[in-house]
């Protein structure tokens, strides 16, 4: 996965309190909307299902009225029934006392008189005992109106059910309007809760999986999450981890398997100049005639074949000190024009040993001519290389090319020859390390295909670039690009 430009997202705070706002929002919504449903219903049903909070004091007109009629007469437990007739007993509770205090009947469990002084003193009240609970205490009087007793009468200003059967079921609606908003504020907590909860866990999720499956060195995933601010942030770090840590593998695998390629190549490289030397020694062990032509010319053959060995295993040494950090080059002041004469006269005589034309041409725009700063030896570390590899491709009779151009910003150079050039499979790794053509020629092999890799390395080193391709007319051609370093900086 490509590096995620992160949205801008909500915090875990906002988010938290937004979950908030609507778990509170959307209970008292839903509660005024289920009252309301409820007290519509209760009103719809009438009288026939559900009886108002002040509905048993309505009825306390009547009852009076009924007790002033019948007096002293009710402490006689035949009127008991014709009583009972009168109080609706679903929702009220009396009692009968006489005068001295004492109870004769009726429905209150706990008396709330046990002499005369108390009854004498509750008369003509009316008070609230309890939460929502009236008592009525009413005198009963003879014909002559003289005290004989009293009534007390208990009942609630609650609502409550038209019969005694759906009195517990008007209980549970009066529970359940009370508790409606507890319990909607648990329902939408639970539901977004769950959603908060789903947001958290699925990054954490993926971030424990992750995490076992980099332990297992498996780094072939990618962690994406797009959520709250804090995890998304989180999730990117440890995508940069991973990445930061699938980079090291890759380099890590990257060198070892350099480490074999190098052992390959030069156990490969190696194995044809020591068979050489190995034949001529063996040779001159198992007699023969001693002559000195057939002696020098087999010593001289094992000189060659052992400077041959010797320069593949000094370019591995070379291009492992040239890999370390610590490596810097030699900066001077130099030249470029006669760095260039000098060398020209080096690379006629190696092109002569191959029977090719060597050509060289120098420009330069600048408008002030001064010394620049390079490490000449490493720059002919680079052309050497690069002719080098020129002649090695160059049939008899052809040409090789050193073309320079200075300017005020950089300073290019180009190597090209009349050979049969590159091809096209082999373009793309030319600058590998230890990458051969099978086209070379097997007398001009020796190299450990270290060279091109090597002036990669030092094009680098001064802060240019190096590229490589065929000519029209079908030859190879490398040409690079150095900025201007100069010698008064």
């Amino acid at each position: 996965m490509g590096h995620r430009q992160m949205k801008s997202k909500r915090t875990v705070k906002r988010q938290f309190l937004m979950y908030f706002t609507l778990t509170l929002g959307l209970s008292f919504i839903m509660t005024i909307v289920a009252w309301s449903f409820i007290f519509w219903a209760f009103f719809q049903a009438g009288s026939s299902f559900i009886r108002p909070a002040n509905y048993y004091e309505k009825q306390m007109t009547a009852i009076r009225s009924y007790i002033n009629e019948q007096g002293s007469r009710l402490l006689q437990q035949e009127k008991r029934k014709e009583l009972e007739n009168v109080i609706p007993l679903e929702g009220m509770d009396y009692a009968i006392y006489l005068l001295n205090g004492k109870q004769l009947y009726g429905t209150i469990q706990h008396s709330p008189i046990s002499n005369q002084k108390q009854l004498l003193t509750m008369l003509n009240t009316i008070e609230n005992v309890k939460a929502n609970k009236i008592r009525h205490v009413h005198p009963l009087v003879d014909e002559t109106d003289s005290l004989q007793g009293a009534i007390v009468l208990e009942y609630g200003l609650a609502v409550s059910g038209a019969t005694p059967e759906l009195i517990p079921v008007v209980k549970i609606f009066r529970l359940m309007t009370v508790l409606l908003p507890f319990i909607l504020v648990c329902v939408f907590a639970w539901i977004f809760g769950h959603r908060f909860n789903k947001q958290l866990n699925e990054p954490i999720q993926q971030l424990i999986e992750g995490t076992k499956r980099v332990q297992s060195r498996d780094l072939n995933f990618t962690f994406s999450y797009e959520g709250t601010q804090e995890l998304t942030q989180l999730t990117q770090a440890f995508e940069d981890m991973r990445k930061a840590l699938s980079d090291s593998l890759q380099r890590e695998m990257h060198l070892v398997q350099e480490r074999r390629d190098m052992v390959a190549a030069l156990a490969h490289d190696l194995r044809t100049p020591l068979a050489i030397i190995q034949g001529h020694v063996e040779g001159l062990m198992n007699g023969g005639p001693k002559r000195q032509e057939r002696l020098d010319s087999y010593l001289l053959t094992i000189q060659k074949n052992t400077q041959r060995a010797a320069r593949m295993i000094g370019e591995i040494n070379e291009v492992s000190e040239m890999e370390k950090p610590e490596f810097r080059l030699q900066w001077q002041d130099v030249d470029l024009q006669q760095f260039v004469q000098d060398k020209v006269s080096d690379y006629e005589q190696l092109c002569h040993q191959y029977r090719l034309h060597f050509l060289c041409s120098y420009e330069d725009l600048r408008q002030k001519r001064t010394t620049i700063k390079m490490d000449p030896d490493r720059i002919a570390q680079i052309v050497d290389n690069v002719v080098s590899n020129s002649s090695r491709f160059t049939a008899e009779n052809g040409e090789i090319h050193w073309e320079l151009c200075m300017t005020d910003l950089q300073w290019t150079m180009k190597v090209s020859d009349t050979g049969s050039g590159f091809s096209k499979s082999s373009t793309p790794f030319l600058f590998d390390k230890f990458y051969q053509e099978d086209r070379l020629q097997p007398q001009r092999k020796g190299h450990v295909g270290l060279g091109l890799y090597i002036v990669k390395l030092l094009t680098m080193k001064h802060g240019g670039t190096v590229e490589a391709s065929n000519t029209p007319e079908g030859g190879a051609y490398v040409l690079f690009h150095f900025p201007i370093r100069s010698g008064k900086e």
